[in-house]
């Protein structure tokens, strides 16, 4: 049976038809998880995770059950999921930690000033092209400065991707953002402390729900006043997840954004005389004629390779990357 377009199962994105117990995780603690939309209720439910199932992603749609009557609800199945933002997870562990699933739209929120970083933003449009998630680039912060210089190096690093310059705190050209988002779509922002991604999410939902601080004017960094990841529905009917600042951001799994980004990197590649040609002196390397003839700048076969090494050690143990380079820093 269709659900009707005024449920909360609705508005939270679901487009199936009503399934008895399902709800959607809008937050999620170690064994537990605050489900949305059980029974239609408009306020989650901190539910126990059962034995059989694993940690849920907040965006997860997830079905709950008591095992006997008497019992409390539990998430006892957690729903294939369309899409999976992740990163290398910080620290020694050789692991991926989730970001958000379920969702349409990656927002990267930047801003104007010292926090603008070219070389974080590519880790996030990489990783959100692996995803099969749409990247959009937002530029904050416009009532400070003029954008007018950080769209243009957006618009040469990547012609592909859509970026777009706002206040969150005028509203100015909110409305743009908003035009570029369908009806109940999700949307998650990421970004670096102190970009505006709190005040971003309450201009959405229309309340001060999440706590915002001040930025430092000697080195631009922000304060984590987000702790922890959580969905929220907005007064312009979409879904917005909210993160707390990522200082690094480690590529996981992402080879295919990669590929995607470089796009005319892989088709070089494919074009040089040696399959396993590493682009340095080997006869009838495609690449290096490439740079040779002005086709491609050199710093752009730089940023492939060392990507590129990063992503194939991401999965060998005892293998690091830099801090600096997880920081949007170069070799």
């Amino acid at each position: 049976m269709a659900l009707p377009s005024n449920s909360i199962l609705c508005q939270l994105g679901w487009s199936g038809s009503e399934d008895t117990g399902l709800g959607r995780v809008v937050s999620t603690e170690r064994g537990w998880a605050n489900v949305l939309g059980l029974d239609d209720a408009r306020v989650p439910q901190l539910l126990k995770l059962s034995q059989a199932v694993g940690q849920p992603v907040v965006g997860d749609w997830v079905l709950c059950s008591k095992k006997n009557p008497q019992d409390n609800l539990e998430v006892n199945k957690i729903l294939n999921r369309t899409s999976l933002l992740q990163r290398r997870a910080p620290g020694k562990v050789l692991a991926s930690q989730p970001i958000a699933a379920n969702i349409d739209i990656v927002g990267i929120v930047t801003s104007v000033g010292k926090r603008f970083n070219i070389n974080k933003i590519e880790r996030y449009v990489i990783s959100t092209l692996a995803a099969e998630v749409t990247p959009i680039v937002i530029v904050n912060k416009i009532d400070k400065e003029d954008p007018k210089p950080y769209l243009l190096e957006l618009k040469e690093a990547f012609p592909t991707i859509t970026a777009i310059a706002i206040s969150a705190k005028t509203g100015e050209y909110l409305p743009d953002f908003i035009s570029l988002l369908k009806t109940r779509s999700t949307v998650v922002f990421v970004g670096d402390s102190g970009v505006g991604k709190s005040t971003l999410t309450n201009v959405f939902v229309g309340l001060e729900i999440q706590p915002t601080g001040l930025v430092r004017d000697g080195d631009a960094k922000g304060r984590h006043t987000t702790t922890r990841r959580e969905l929220f529905i907005t007064n312009s009917e979409h879904v917005i997840v909210d993160t707390p600042g990522m200082r690094e951001f480690g590529l996981w799994n992402a080879r295919h954004g990669l590929n995607t980004l470089y796009q005319d990197m892989v088709e070089l590649e494919a074009q040089c005389k040696f399959s396993d040609c590493k682009h340095l002196s080997e006869p009838g390397c495609a690449v290096k004629e490439a740079i040779s003839s002005d086709s491609i700048p050199a710093v752009r076969l730089e940023n492939y390779r060392r990507l590129s090494e990063e992503i194939e050690a991401s999965h060998t143990t005892g293998v690091r990357v830099p801090k600096d380079l997880l920081r949007g820093g170069r070799k």
